[in-house]
């Protein structure tokens, strides 16, 4: 018995061999507002508790599943890959931090392959982000109105009201169920590089060349896109260096995206998603490794993603209606029988 439960220990703890993944979360999840806030991770891989320096490592955030009752601000994101990179570990540890877009379950992905004879090492992270009160509030006082309208439809169609009347309270209320009210959002104009070619900023400060790619040229909700970035010296060699990448949604001017990047091959490569259909700025910062950054003053390289935003998936508007109807319908049945009550005790007074 005591042998099973070591091998237990070994399969679901992954450290038979003092390899260790952990986890930090800068914050608590409790208070994490969906699309809002910037939630930081760290990552760390040790050995009888010391860091291991030198591993390969793969992070992949996955958002929650799609919901068979409700939806969420951005359907397309449902169910789907939000940030996915394989780099190198140097010191034992990864920080990044991300803007988490929808409530619901998140399953957070690590795999290490140390260096030497050490297997590689797995961990799963499972948390619960909670809808934010704001939007809680607005939907309760927007059901509210639902529930409202339906009632006093009800009561004046139970009431016995004159027919013309009638069909003009049906009708209103049928109407305002069958307004359109979705889109496609457009894109803003093309500052950097043509629509649907790759796009490139090159910068060059001192001794060295940064480059920032985004080889999806136009990014979609819903799907990953791919940015590459190195760094070179006058002699076009890649250097070890420190990448700083960020996305900033442009609209509101918030940092959705941000990490550092330590790589010795001096060029790294990182897929992440724009949850928001509209304007990113990528942005890239690199210097060498173990030079003074305040010294050398290193440039910023920048690209636009031009995010094709999406109109609702039909599932996710057929859900909303059908709720909305729902509570429509009910309280409008409540409503008839109300006003049908009131008309009869008019009648035998």
């Amino acid at each position: 018995m005591m042998f099973l439960k070591i091998v237990l220990t070994c399969l679901f703890a992954n450290i038979c061999l003092g390899a260790e993944i952990l986890v930090d979360i800068d914050r608590s999840l409790e208070s994490v507002r969906p699309d809002q806030d910037l939630v930081g991770f760290e990552i760390s891989l040790t050995e009888e508790g010391q860091p291991i320096e030198h591993a390969a490592l793969n992070v992949k955030l996955e958002t929650p599943n799609t919901s068979l009752l409700t939806s969420t601000d951005f359907p397309h994101v449902e169910g789907t890959t939000l940030i996915n990179g394989t780099i190198s570990l140097t010191d034992g540890k990864f920080k990044f931090s991300t803007v988490l877009p929808i409530r619901g379950d998140y399953r957070l992905l690590i795999s290490a392959k140390p260096a030497g004879d050490i297997n590689e090492v797995t961990k799963e992270l499972r948390f619960r982000i909670h809808e934010s009160p704001d939007k809680v509030t607005n939907l309760a006082i927007f059901l509210s109105f639902l529930g409202t309208l339906g009632l006093v439809s009800g009561f004046i169609i139970g009431k016995g009201a004159k027919p013309k009347l009638r069909y003009n309270v049906a009708t209103l209320t049928l109407l305002f169920f069958l307004l359109p009210g979705s889109g496609v959002a457009h894109p803003l104009d093309d500052k950097l590089g043509v629509s649907g070619v790759p796009k490139e900023d090159i910068e060059v400060w001192g001794d060295y060349k940064v480059t920032l790619n985004l080889d999806t040229p136009n990014p979609q909700v819903g799907s990953l896109s791919t940015i590459r970035g190195s760094l070179v010296n006058q002699n076009l060699e890649h250097v070890p260096a420190i990448f700083h990448l960020r996305f900033v949604q442009l609209e509101h001017g918030q940092v959705v995206f941000e990490t550092k990047i330590t790589e010795p091959s001096g060029q790294f490569r990182w897929e992440g998603q724009f949850f928001d259909g509209s304007a990113h700025r990528v942005e890239l910062v690199a210097f060498p490794l173990g030079k003074d950054q305040a010294v050398l003053k290193p440039k910023l390289a920048s690209v636009i993603a031009e995010v094709e935003g999406l109109a609702p998936p039909w599932h996710a508007t057929l859900k909303a209606m059908v709720l909305f109807l729902l509570i429509v319908a009910i309280t409008l049945m409540i409503g008839v029988y109300i006003g049908k009550r009131a008309a009869l005790e008019a009648r035998t007074i």
